[in-house]
């Protein structure tokens, strides 16, 4: 039996930051993937009669997804692709292990930690990930040593999975 649209919509929405994520290992053009992703509400919604899980509204998301974003980004020509096909191919599989109910909880609970961090914390994150400056980049934009850049980034990440850790224990218990 097919899922119902509202149920499909409601699986995207909870599962958008990890259906984001992949169309960014394919492409670092934020834009363009969260412009992809929203074709690919509309197109889903199209395939309702044929959607028969959650775990085949994610296969499908991702595949006509990658897809999408490839055709646009050759068509404006204005970024390249970050994996090629084969590549991407590997890493589906892996993907699939984040089709898991609880990945969704991980992912807010993520975005939750990342709001509580403070601010000179939160640049450096944004710094990484957001603007995708390596630590060269980063260290000479904030006149410091790549060192002492390091260990700042550590304890970040040191901090952000200590509360995933704590916001998970909650959700589980």
């Amino acid at each position: 039996m097919a899922l119902d649209q509202q149920t499909i919509v409601r699986i995207l929405l909870a599962e958008r930051s990890g259906i984001l994520s992949y169309l960014l290992a394919i492409s670092s053009d934020i834009h363009a993937a969260e412009d992809v992703f929203q074709d690919l509400v509309i197109k889903v919604t199209q395939k309702q009669p044929e959607i028969a899980d959650r775990g085949h509204v994610l296969a499908w998301a991702r595949a006509a997804g990658r897809n999408a974003l490839i055709d646009t980004l050759r068509t404006r020509q204005r970024r390249r692709v970050v994996f090629d096909t084969d590549v991407l191919d590997q890493l589906e599989a892996d993907w699939q292990a984040f089709d898991q109910p609880g990945q969704a909880t991980r992912v807010d609970a993520l975005r939750q930690c990342l709001s509580e961090l403070n601010p000179k914390a939160r640049r450096l994150i944004e710094m990484r990930y957001a603007d995708g400056l390596s630590g060269q980049q980063m260290a000479q934009s904030l006149k410091r040593p790549r060192g002492s850049l390091y260990v700042s980034l550590s304890r970040v990440y040191r901090v952000l999975a200590d509360c995933v850790r704590r916001r998970m224990e909650v959700a589980d218990g």
